[in-house]
């Protein structure tokens, strides 16, 4: 059960849900967690390291961007850890979209970016909608020394966040999983209380029993090694890759960097098979918004491989685009914060980057029907990976990986065994 807690700053509730918590592990596994720490984390490191302050990012990064790179982690987080949140019988949210959408000031901030990510959020089965008073609420926050408090005036902040409750009201109006809380006058415990009660009355008599310790964390990558291999399209990289997981199996673990928003762009570009999804997904959707979601879901999808104790020795990605970042200038919004993200990837314990003449990758691409020989045409391709090449071999020779260079034009066997030796395996 997927269970979320809304409301206004300084209602109580992250208070009630650690009590919640606490009331339900007594029959139920229950984690609780938010949408997006990730992407909290690293917007505070923005702020901290290139604003002087970690709240600086809450100004200094525009509304709509904020808003975007949460909701971003919550769609490729839930997939990157279901089976993760599939273990606990009910995982507690402590805020949800609608926060982001309480805060936006229209479709400007709150676009069809945003819409587009919010359908894509896992569905929740309740949501409590804690309501208080605005002015208790402003002095809490003000006691606090909560951020938002030192962001207006004492006396402007019960206003504030009457109006915001308000905009949380219409959001939810008619909503038929929210269920109000009424905190006025109530302390936590008896918050906790009534929750649980509607909790309990939709959860089976017997779940899996008792709180329980999970030790995944979310700081800055996973402790395996990584191993990348790179190269222009139809040098072979995903051939490669497969044929060195599939000859080390249980030492290596195949991934995909930012793989879940790169499958749910093709899955949404590609539902009424008009088109090829590989196309469609670069028509539309903008340049600048896939990359985006790219860079926040990679070192989402990095942080969540964490501490995980079922990963293997070694992880080998197949692409590592933040090696080159060469769609980067294709960013223009809040590019300041998406640089910052850019260089908070690891730098891969080896890069692997196999090297092909533009022919004979175009003849490979062309051969399997590739994207993009069928909408650059021929010419148009071969231009292309030259200019990828030659952008590939520049950054290459400027930044400190560890690299082999592969000829691509070698059979697979003989480059597999090549990175197998040098990996040690």
């Amino acid at each position: 059960m997927r269970v979320a807690a809304e409301g206004i700053d300084g209602v109580g509730k992250s208070t009630v849900l650690a009590h919640v918590r606490r009331l339900l592990a007594q029959r139920h596994s229950v984690l609780v967690d938010t949408m997006a720490p990730v992407t909290l984390g690293l917007l505070k490191g923005f702020g901290r390291d290139v604003l002087g302050a970690p709240q600086a990012y809450w100004t200094a990064v525009s509304r709509r961007t904020k808003t975007q790179v949460f909701l971003t982690e919550g769609v490729v987080r839930a997939e990157y850890l279901r089976d993760h949140h599939n273990s606990f019988d009910v995982v507690l949210y402590d805020r949800w979209w609608q926060t982001y959408l309480a805060y936006s000031d229209g479709d400007d901030e709150f676009d069809g970016r945003c819409r587009f990510l919010r359908d894509r959020l896992p569905a929740l089965d309740v949501v409590f909608l804690f309501r208080g008073d605005p002015a208790v609420c402003a002095d809490r926050l003000i006691a606090d020394g909560d951020w938002l408090a030192g962001q207006m005036p004492a006396s402007r902040l019960p206003g504030f966040l009457g109006d915001l409750q308000s905009r949380y009201d219409e959001i939810f109006r008619g909503d038929a999983r929210c269920v109000v809380i009424d905190t006025a006058g109530r302390g936590p415990e008896e918050l906790a209380h009534e929750v649980v009660n509607h909790l309990e009355s939709m959860l089976p008599e017997h779940g899996a029993g008792g709180p329980r310790a999970h030790a995944r964390r979310t700081t800055n990558g996973p402790a395996a090694s990584i191993i990348a291999i790179e190269g222009v399209d139809g040098a072979g990289k995903s051939t490669l890759a497969r044929a060195v997981a599939d000859s080390l199996p249980g030492m290596v673990g195949l991934r995909r960097l930012a793989s879940a928003s790169l499958r749910m762009f093709k899955e949404h570009a590609g539902r009424d098979g008009s088109e090829d999804p590989s196309i469609a997904i670069r028509t539309q959707f903008e340049d600048e918004f896939r990359q985006q979601t790219y860079l926040i879901d990679g070192l989402v999808q990095l942080a969540c491989v964490e501490g995980d104790a079922g990963i293997p020795k070694i992880l080998l990605f197949d692409r590592w685009f933040p090696l080159f970042a060469l769609y980067q200038d294709q960013i223009t919004s809040d590019r300041g914060l998406f640089d910052y993200l850019l260089s908070r990837f690891p730098i891969p314990d080896r890069v692997f980057y196999i090297d092909v003449p533009a022919e004979t990758a175009l003849a490979r691409l062309a051969g399997r029907d590739d994207w993009m020989p069928r909408m650059l045409g021929a010419e148009g391709t071969r231009n292309a990976l030259r200019d990828m090449a030659e952008r590939h071999h520049r950054v290459l020779a400027e930044h400190p990986h560890a690299v082999t260079f592969l000829d691509g034009r070698q059979p697979v066997a003989v480059l597999a065994d090549r990175v197998r030796t040098e990996i040690g395996a």
